[in-house]
């Protein structure tokens, strides 16, 4: 009998836990008028459906942005330990090669904790308007190649990686 008693205040906590964390509300951003670059936030439902298009991103600002213009030529770009570029600022690319992941969208061309406004799925197709930046990746020896992007007509901005050690996360539409 106390084995049940056991199982029973077990499985009593887990239920307790489960309902606790299903009601749980999501912190999604949401647009701010422009011009202004500081994000407002709003608290959605557990289980509300988040789409690329619902939660556009705030807009980097052009004075926290290392580079909104067109970055060294191909041939005199170096980034060491990083993927070839392959694509160029004016070019039309797609996320592609993720294996279904999602490609995350940061305000800073740079991999930190906390930098991620938004992740948007393979085959979205955006603009490149800046770029590239070259940024360590954290804890390895190898680095990324960062393209500032334009998607949904300028309505979303960020930084995206071009690709990695072992796979491009991007590639250039014809």
């Amino acid at each position: 009998m106390n084995a049940i008693n056991r199982r029973f205040r077990s499985l009593t906590l887990l239920a307790a836990l489960l309902v606790f964390a299903c009601t749980m509300p999501t912190l999604v951003p949401t647009p701010a008028p422009l011009p202004s670059a500081t994000p407002t936030w709003t608290l959605l439902p557990l289980g509300t459906p988040i789409q690329p298009s619902d939660t556009p991103a705030p807009t980097a600002n052009a004075t926290t942005r290392p580079s909104a213009t067109p970055g060294p030529t191909q041939e005199a770009f170096n980034c060491p330990n990083a993927p070839a570029v392959r694509v160029k600022v004016g070019d039309r690319a797609r996320v592609t090669f993720t294996d279904g992941l999602a490609l995350r969208v940061r305000s800073e061309p740079e991999v930190v904790s906390g930098n991620v406004v938004v992740q948007i799925p393979e085959g979205t197709e955006f603009e490149i308007i800046g770029g590239p930046v070259c940024a360590p990746i954290p804890d390895s020896d190898s680095s990324y190649v960062f393209w500032l992007i334009s998607i949904d007509q300028g309505s979303t901005t960020g930084w995206v990686a071009e690709g990695g050690s072992s796979n491009y996360f991007l590639e250039k539409l014809p």
